[in-house]
């Protein structure tokens, strides 16, 4: 055995590494530092300014009441948006999905459109006879979808020169 190596005079840590590793926890604390400062102080902005705005509130409950003009403004934009909502009701895609059964060959519907918060149904179409118009009428009497069906409207048109048709209103109520 050799004792003649002295331990003591070697260097046996890397001390490179070590102020890496250092250098690299002390970035990290004060990054993590700086996060907790800026969160403190805007929770403190925040907090300030909700007690303000409650202050606010609290001093003027009871002192500002709606004006008429205002109030009766606030009630035509609820009526209008509920005749809006209402419109939107009636499930269209189940109502074409039942129109479609019912719709005889020879009828061509134009247009359905809803009246009276949309409990009555006008059903405008043209047919090339008016039997065809009584087949649909019977078709929509059969189905329990419609009730009141009242032809309300018929009138002969001629397209080109030999083309006749009908152009026919139907009222019903809907309950899809």
């Amino acid at each position: 055995m050799r004792f003649t190596l002295n331990l003591a005079t070697r260097v046996y840590v890397n001390f490179q590494k070590v102020n890496l590793v250092i250098l690299l926890a002390s970035v990290f604390v004060a990054g993590w530092i700086s996060f907790s400062i800026y969160s403190v102080t805007s929770n403190m902005t925040e907090l300030r300014k909700f007690s303000q705005n409650r202050e606010k509130l609290a001093s003027k409950s009871g002192k500002d009441e709606v004006s008429g003009s205002d109030y009766t403004k606030m009630l035509a934009e609820v009526k209008s948006v509920n005749a809006f909502l209402t419109r939107r009701s009636v499930n269209w895609l189940a109502l074409f999905d039942h129109l479609e059964i019912l719709v005889p060959d020879g009828v061509a519907l134009r247009g359905l459109e809803p009246e009276r918060k949309g409990e009555i149904l006008k059903i405008s179409g043209t047919a090339r006879t008016f039997a065809s118009i009584r087949k649909f009428m019977e078709n929509l009497e059969g189905s329990k979808k419609f009730s009141e069906i009242f032809l309300t409207e018929h009138t002969s048109i001629t397209v080109g020169k030999s083309q006749k048709g009908i152009n026919f209103s139907v009222s019903c109520k809907a309950s899809i």
